[in-house]
């Protein structure tokens, strides 16, 4: 299909094709730009993957506990026990050999990424995405910490929203990313946002005119607790990180920490705005 479209006899007049999906779609472009053959068109090809609930993952480590889980790095999750025709000569099963050659291939595509930055949901239907992060959230950032992939191949685009497909896509992000970009053919980037960014990170070509910047989170100091930042919790690896629950009325971080230091706790944590 992309062949298709790259035809000019067709379509002269075609500047740029993007592969996009969200979601689920979001994980069949992943995978497709992972182990996809490189199509050599004249157009240039983009995959814009905006919100999956999992990736290939390229090795064998995971960021979390992988030992509850026997079948983790299986594909589509990893490139273990791959067991289809196509692609399987880059795959090899997950050998290491393979593995290069999945990461080589995808780190040749130009790449998109989209992250909601409400989306915390999780729609797991067995345990081999839970190693990758408990969430979308973390699944994402562990993974482009790990695969950061090449800087003039790669962009990130991040939107105040949540798992929303048609959200995204019409957001200034998903307008200049699927359609906008290149429209005249000399390769230029379409603006997104404006004044300030959403987050550090988020690119790629702000408006120059935009000097305003991404402000740090207040990192406070509560009811004598100070924050240290932001960590995974352990629920699916053999109990809750901090395993003792108080539930105050109208949970936000001055009331947990309250009741955290009534009760004589040195460490308090919040997770999704419930203490």
């Amino acid at each position: 299909m992309v062949q298709y479209y790259d035809n000019k006899t067709l379509y002269p007049n075609l500047k740029q094709i993007v592969v996009a999906g969200h979601s689920a779609g979001a994980q069949n472009v992943h995978r497709y730009a992972a182990v996809g053959k490189v199509l050599n068109t004249k157009t240039p090809v983009t995959y814009w993957i905006a919100n999956p609930n999992s990736y290939a993952w390229f090795s064998q480590d995971r960021p979390l506990d992988t030992s509850t889980c026997s079948n983790y790095d299986d594909w589509k999750e990893g490139l273990s026990n791959y067991p289809n025709t196509y692609a399987n000569t880059t795959v090899m099963n997950g050998s290491d050999a393979g593995r290069a050659a999945v990461m080589a291939n995808y780190n040749s595509k130009s790449l998109t990424y989209v992250r909601g930055l409400q989306d915390l949901g999780d729609d797991s239907s067995d345990c081999k995405p839970l190693p990758q992060g408990q969430n979308r959230n973390e699944r994402f950032f562990y993974f482009i910490k790990r695969f950061p992939g090449p800087v003039d191949k790669t962009s990130i685009d991040y939107v105040n929203l949540g798992h929303d497909a048609g959200a995204t896509m019409a957001s200034s992000a998903g307008q200049a990313r699927l359609f906008f970009d290149n429209f005249n053919g000399n390769g230029s980037k379409a603006y997104d946002f404006g004044c300030p960014r959403q987050q550090d990170g988020d690119n790629p070509n702000p408006d120059p005119t935009c000097t305003a910047t991404v402000t740090p989170a207040d990192q406070g100091t509560y009811n004598n607790f100070t924050y240290q930042g932001c960590y995974t919790d352990n629920a699916g690896g053999g109990g809750r990180t901090l395993p003792n629950r108080i539930t105050p009325a109208n949970t936000t971080i001055e009331s947990c920490t309250a009741g955290c230091a009534a009760a004589g706790y040195t460490v308090a944590g919040i997770e999704f705005g419930d203490g």
